[in-house]
């Protein structure tokens, strides 16, 4: 058995960062890192000798609109109103599920992005790299892939697929409320706003953060009244800021951003018995939260009507659950136990205002599901068989 070299540990731990932060660290295992990280080296293996990989590549696109257009279209799932909020935790499976629509977004396997129309573009990135994230942002596409030496990089690919243009990033992008801007961080701590479909970009004042993650970004394109962005330290300190063209401010409400739109923010507030995160919900420049609820909360519906948010509870129960923005109630909940039916894989991704999008695993099976704010429960035809889902890198990217 091959070990794991500190590189490749330091190459794994940031490909996962975004898809498994928030969630606690405890579903997070030893083993399952381990297997992660053989994962990669096996696929390397695979790629030097010209074979087949067996570990599929499937990352699905938020759009950054819903207004239609390349990355996601209007006519998706039949839009659903709540019901009654559900008191007990529905249990994953995806035996016996129907298949409703493809999902409304793109999506993108082993280097080919797949549009809501049916067509296919490939991507401008290196083939061996491991794709971290990709983000639908006017058109364009927004990809970051991480090399063998473990350095990541934002590729910016137009609508036929063409490079416009590159950059080394410390994590995945973030898009405006409006999908008008969207923001990443340089690996020498600048913020950076992307405007005209990633052809254009304006510089922010460098961050006071040890490893900054952008977190947010808040504005309209050209950004004449000002555009701005949140950025969490991801060193050893807690820390975020507030970064616009005059400078970084430390933020005084939370030590991590979770989201932002309009005036709200929700961050974390603290640990419930040192283990289990406790995030809450800011208005304007209040330093108390609205409500608090011992969930990791991943973001706003489009309409900002609901939040998204992941529980867990070691290796036992995790949930996922769709909250009610005004008082942080949960409206429904959907719950999975390790080693027991379904379980639920990287960040949720909204596909319009009433439906989430997750991916799923189960036994050798991983599949895209589509969730209802009504508590529906359906597959969306997005579905793969490997040897071991451990070793698939099929994820949802945050938007």
């Amino acid at each position: 058995m091959n070990s794991i070299t500190p590189h490749e540990d330091d190459v794994l731990a940031r490909a996962l960062r975004g898809q498994v932060d928030g969630m606690t660290e405890a579903p997070l295992t030893f083993d399952r890192i381990a297997g992660r990280a053989r994962g990669l080296q096996r696929r390397r293996r695979i790629a030097v000798a010209g074979g087949v990989a067996a570990a599929v590549a499937a990352i699905l696109i938020p759009a950054a609109s819903l207004s239609g257009g390349l990355w996601s279209r209007s006519d998706g799932p039949r839009r659903v109103e709540p019901l009654e909020p559900v008191s007990a935790p529905l249990t994953l499976s995806i035996e016996g599920l129907p298949t409703g629509e493809a999902p409304g977004v793109g999506w993108v396997e082993d280097g080919t992005a797949h549009l809501p129309d049916g067509s296919e573009m490939s991507l401008p990135t290196p083939a061996d790299d491991f794709v971290s994230s990709v983000t639908a942002f006017e058109g364009s596409l927004l990809v970051v892939t991480i090399d063998d030496r473990g350095v990541s990089t934002l590729t910016v690919a137009g609508e036929d697929g063409d490079l416009v243009s590159s950059d080394a990033t410390t994590g995945s992008p973030v898009v405006s409320a409006d999908g008008t801007v969207a923001a990443y961080v340089r690996t020498d701590g600048t913020p950076v706003l992307l405007l005209d479909a990633g052809r254009s970009t304006q510089l922010l004042a460098p961050t006071p953060a040890q490893s900054p993650l952008v977190a947010a970004v808040d504005g309209t394109a050209p950004c004449d009244d000002g555009c701005r962005v949140w950025a969490n330290d991801g060193g050893r300190r807690a820390a975020a800021f507030e970064v616009d063209e005059g400078g970084a401010t430390r933020v005084q409400a939370t030590d991590h951003v979770r989201a932002v739109t309009g005036d709200r923010l929700l961050g974390n507030v603290g640990l419930k018995e040192d283990l289990f995160p406790v995030d809450g919900l800011f208005r304007g420049a209040a330093t108390q939260p609205e409500w608090t609820v011992v969930t990791t909360l991943k973001g706003f519906s489009p309409d900002g009507r609901w939040v998204v948010g992941q529980f867990g509870e070691g290796l036992g129960a995790t949930e996922l659950r769709i909250l009610d923005a005004e008082t942080g109630e949960p409206q429904v909940r959907w719950q999975w136990t390790v080693g027991e039916g379904a379980t639920a894989f990287g960040d949720p991704v909204w596909e319009d205002d009433t439906h989430l999008l997750q991916v799923l695993t189960q036994g050798r099976d991983v599949v895209v599901a589509r969730f209802g704010l009504d508590g529906s429960f359906e597959l969306t035809g997005v579905a793969q068989r490997v040897d071991d889902p451990t070793l698939s890198t099929l994820a949802l990217a945050s938007r």
